[in-house]
């Protein structure tokens, strides 16, 4: 029987220079068609952008209505209000509210993926680095605006009269001032990063605190980097589609392995963050539910090899590691197998699934690769504005629980 265990609620997650990013990369891992035709409209640009900035606006503030609109709960929420006003297609009108929950999306799975792969696997080469008194994302968001150039905050686009409906029937009332402030806040932060990443000094300062994190950014080996998050946040904004227009998705339960489907694990050795195998379920799961014996491990001969299960955060999250108990063995092929009754937060299950990776090396591997990894693609007080921002770019998402084993 394999254990489980739930994340403790501490982490960090892409700043919002790097959620803007993201999301305008991830139009490019659409396959031609309505979504890519929809997303790409610049009449929606902005609704799409604030979108992805929105969740953050709460920290700043001290108030869970950011926390909350990160997570699928509240944005399935946001969704079914949509379906109510009007179904597919959408008018102009109803389709800002599209691309707005879109981008809401495209910010919680992409701090999921980053914190989940990329950040774990920081903490492992940054070991030295002092992670108390300084924060990660902020490091990489100037590190990656470097990379890409910063970019210029949008104007101000927010349901804020439908929100406030839907905070107060999801029992968390807030007002219009303190979500338009929040979003005012994220706005001076893009400005406060793109600024720092035209300065060499200040770029190097960031880079010495986390030197492998901000010079990994766009390394396409680097699981969960911003540069990889892109084709996630398509396969999700593809299955969030087809909902919106209340049709199957052909792309569930699994949007991405880690590896990809018949591709060679990062390292052996157990230890090392690069030895996990990783599932980002195409919804939240159901942690209170979920039976870790659903999930196996079998080798060429078909024996069981033992590992852990975590789901990452937590309740309604999507990333499930597979964490190795001993190294894998050499020049193996694995399957991977998740039976049919994973409990989603919504009280339904998936489907079945199955994947593969192995150990050999490209050349001698007889598994199929169908994937190919992540990678297929001044005048203000800076410093003032940089104390008062700080909550800002150094968020911590509450989505996990306490760790604990299940049986």
């Amino acid at each position: 029987m394999q254990s489980l265990l739930l994340l403790a609620p501490l982490a960090l997650a892409n700043g919002q220079t790097s959620h803007a990013w993201i999301t305008l990369h991830a139009l490019e891992h659409l396959p031609a068609g309505e979504l890519r035709d929809f997303l790409s409209r610049e009449d929606l640009r902005t609704m799409l952008i604030n979108g992805t900035m929105f969740p953050d606006g709460g920290y700043p503030q001290h108030d869970d209505y950011g926390e909350m609109a990160h997570w699928e709960p509240f944005q399935s929420r946001y969704r079914d209000w949509i379906l109510a006003q009007q179904q597919a297609p959408y008018s102009d009108d109803m389709a800002q509210h599209v691309a707005f929950y879109l981008g809401m999306s495209s910010h919680g799975m992409a701090d999921q993926v980053y914190d989940s792969l990329y950040m774990e696997r920081a903490k492992q080469h940054d070991a030295a680095s002092d992670w108390g008194a300084y924060s990660m994302d902020e490091a990489t968001d100037v590190a990656y605006a470097a990379l890409q150039g910063p970019i210029t905050a949008p104007a101000d686009w927010v349901p804020y009269d439908t929100f406030l409906q839907l905070y107060t029937e999801a029992g968390h009332p807030v007002t219009r001032d303190l979500m338009s402030t929040g979003q005012g806040m994220l706005r001076v932060a893009i400005g406060f990063v793109g600024a720092s990443s035209q300065v060499p000094e200040t770029l190097t300062k960031y880079e010495d605190r986390f030197p492998w994190a901000t010079t990994h950014l766009d390394d396409p080996e680097a699981h969960g980097n911003p540069a990889c998050e892109g084709a996630v946040i398509a396969r999700y904004w593809q299955v969030l589609w087809d909902r919106l227009q209340e049709r199957p998705s052909g792309l569930e339960p699994v949007l991405q392995s880690f590896p990809s489907v018949g591709q060679r694990v990062q390292s052996r050795d157990h230890t090392l963050v690069e030895s996990r195998v990783s599932l980002v379920f195409s919804r939240g799961i159901d942690t209170n539910t979920l039976n870790s014996n659903l999930f196996h491990v079998r080798d060429a001969a078909g024996k069981d090899f033992p590992f852990e299960l975590q789901v990452f955060y937590g309740y309604s999250s999507h990333v499930v590691h597979l964490i190795p108990l001993q190294d894998w063995t050499s020049d193996m092929d694995y399957t991977i197998t998740v039976d049919a009754g994973v409990p989603t937060f919504e009280g339904d299950s998936f489907a079945a699934y199955a994947g593969s990776f192995t150990t050999r090396s490209p050349a001698t591997s007889p598994l199929p690769s169908t994937e190919k990894g992540c990678s297929t693609t001044a005048g203000a007080d800076w410093a003032g504005l940089f104390l008062g921002l700080t909550v800002v770019l150094c968020r911590r998402r509450t989505g996990g629980n306490t760790p604990e084993a299940v049986q």
